[in-house]
Protein backbone atom coordinates (compact mmCIF):
# COMPACT_ATOMS: atom_id res chain seq x y z
CA UNK A 1 0.00 0.00 0.00
CA UNK A 2 1.69 3.31 -1.41
CA UNK A 3 1.32 6.13 1.09
CA UNK A 4 -0.28 9.56 -0.54
CA UNK A 5 1.40 12.46 -0.46
CA UNK A 6 -1.33 14.10 1.90
CA UNK A 7 -1.13 11.17 4.48
CA UNK A 8 3.10 11.49 4.47
CA UNK A 9 2.64 15.32 5.23
CA UNK A 10 0.03 14.36 7.67
CA UNK A 11 2.62 12.00 9.20
CA UNK A 12 5.34 14.54 9.32
CA UNK A 13 2.82 17.24 10.82
CA UNK A 14 2.36 15.10 13.63
CA UNK A 15 5.74 14.23 14.06
CA UNK A 16 6.30 17.26 14.21
CA UNK A 17 4.23 18.71 16.73
CA UNK A 18 4.82 15.42 18.66
CA UNK A 19 8.63 16.71 18.68
CA UNK A 20 7.91 19.96 19.42
CA UNK A 21 5.65 19.20 22.74
CA UNK A 22 8.53 16.69 24.07
CA UNK A 23 10.80 19.98 23.83
CA UNK A 24 8.28 22.31 25.37
CA UNK A 25 7.99 19.39 28.22
CA UNK A 26 11.63 19.45 28.66
CA UNK A 27 11.94 22.70 28.60
CA UNK A 28 9.16 23.84 31.31
CA UNK A 29 10.72 20.37 33.08
CA UNK A 30 14.18 22.18 33.47
CA UNK A 31 13.13 25.79 34.09
CA UNK A 32 11.08 24.30 37.00
CA UNK A 33 14.57 22.52 37.98
CA UNK A 34 15.87 25.73 37.87
CA UNK A 35 13.89 27.67 39.21
CA UNK A 36 13.52 25.42 42.14
CA UNK A 37 17.29 25.87 42.80
CA UNK A 38 17.29 29.40 42.73
CA UNK A 39 14.73 29.31 45.42
CA UNK A 40 16.56 27.30 47.79
CA UNK A 41 18.99 29.72 47.60
CA UNK A 42 17.14 32.16 48.43
CA UNK A 43 15.98 31.07 51.21
CA UNK A 44 19.22 30.07 52.41
CA UNK A 45 20.19 33.80 52.00
CA UNK A 46 17.05 34.62 53.98
CA UNK A 47 18.02 32.53 56.93
CA UNK A 48 21.68 34.47 56.73
CA UNK A 49 20.22 37.43 56.73
CA UNK A 50 18.01 37.11 59.93
CA UNK A 51 21.30 34.92 61.37
CA UNK A 52 19.35 31.81 62.00
CA UNK A 53 21.13 28.24 62.00
CA UNK A 54 19.11 25.99 60.01
CA UNK A 55 18.99 22.45 61.24
CA UNK A 56 21.00 20.04 59.41
CA UNK A 57 18.31 18.51 58.05
CA UNK A 58 16.16 21.39 57.02
CA UNK A 59 17.20 20.77 52.78
CA UNK A 60 16.89 16.74 52.80
CA UNK A 61 13.61 16.61 51.91
CA UNK A 62 14.03 19.40 49.23
CA UNK A 63 17.25 17.87 47.49
CA UNK A 64 15.50 13.98 47.64
CA UNK A 65 13.01 15.67 45.50
CA UNK A 66 15.09 17.94 43.16
CA UNK A 67 17.95 14.49 42.66
CA UNK A 68 14.36 12.73 41.94
CA UNK A 69 13.06 15.58 39.23
CA UNK A 70 16.78 15.47 37.54
CA UNK A 71 16.84 11.97 37.44
CA UNK A 72 13.56 12.05 35.57
CA UNK A 73 14.47 14.65 33.18
CA UNK A 74 17.35 12.67 32.29
CA UNK A 75 15.60 9.57 31.75
CA UNK A 76 13.02 11.47 29.59
CA UNK A 77 9.70 11.81 31.81
CA UNK A 78 9.88 15.78 31.48
CA UNK A 79 5.87 16.07 33.32
CA UNK A 80 7.14 13.94 36.05
CA UNK A 81 10.76 16.12 36.35
CA UNK A 82 8.60 19.15 36.48
CA UNK A 83 5.71 18.09 38.83
CA UNK A 84 8.63 17.08 41.54
CA UNK A 85 10.80 20.06 41.07
CA UNK A 86 7.17 22.25 41.59
CA UNK A 87 6.25 19.88 44.60
CA UNK A 88 10.38 21.24 45.90
CA UNK A 89 8.53 24.39 46.61
CA UNK A 90 5.88 23.10 49.12
CA UNK A 91 9.37 21.74 51.29
CA UNK A 92 10.83 25.37 50.68
CA UNK A 93 7.52 26.54 52.16
CA UNK A 94 7.84 24.56 55.24
CA UNK A 95 12.12 25.76 55.72
CA UNK A 96 10.48 29.06 55.70
CA UNK A 97 8.26 28.60 58.23
CA UNK A 98 11.14 27.30 60.43
CA UNK A 99 12.46 30.19 59.69
CA UNK A 100 10.29 32.30 61.21
CA UNK A 101 9.81 29.88 64.16
CA UNK A 102 13.60 30.17 64.96
CA UNK A 103 13.73 33.97 64.31
CA UNK A 104 10.62 34.45 66.91
CA UNK A 105 12.36 32.01 69.41
CA UNK A 106 15.66 34.57 69.04
CA UNK A 107 13.42 37.24 69.48
CA UNK A 108 11.59 35.76 72.71
CA UNK A 109 15.29 35.32 73.91
CA UNK A 110 15.97 38.55 74.12
CA UNK A 111 13.54 40.09 75.37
Amino acid sequence: MELKEEDIDDELETEEKELEDEMDAREEAEEAIQEAEEEKQEVMDEAAEENVELPANAFVEFNNLLSQAKSALQAGNYQEAERLAKQTEETLEDIEDVIEELEEKDEDEFK
